[in-house]
């Protein structure tokens, strides 16, 4: 079957030959393709795996967040125990001054009574 005289069985084997190759070789590509969609669908679900995981973890973590009202809330609360403290320091400030004075007076007023004692020791010799 290899040749008549003009050679047309051989032209037809080798057009067969092309013909199984061509098969072949796109039979070789689809299933190289099909393997790279599976692939890249496996890669693309990983992905969306972790971006689910980093999601969840955000929402978690929003979740333990204070939210505005809170804060506000708390804010006010902190501001005005700040200012009781203020008002309880203002007040010990006056109370020291007050016993600050009276405290020279006292003093004073001892002072007074030494001197006035003294010269009255004196004035007897």
């Amino acid at each position: 079957m290899e040749t008549n005289g003009n050679g047309d069985i051989k032209k037809s084997n080798n057009s067969f030959q092309n013909a199984v190759s061509l098969k072949e070789y796109i039979d070789a590509q689809l299933e190289s393709r099909d393997k790279a969609v599976i692939s890249a669908l496996a890669s693309n679900e990983k992905r969306l795996d972790g971006m689910n995981e980093f999601r969840d973890a955000l929402k978690d973590q929003a979740g333990r967040f204070i939210t505005r009202t809170e804060y506000e809330t708390l804010m006010t609360k902190l501001n005005e125990e700040i200012d009781e403290i203020k008002d309880c320091i203002s007040d010990i400030k006056s109370s020291i001054s007050a016993i600050q004075t009276k405290l020279w007076i006292i003093i004073s007023i001892g002072s007074v009574v030494i001197v006035w004692f003294i010269m009255h020791l004196i004035g007897k010799f």
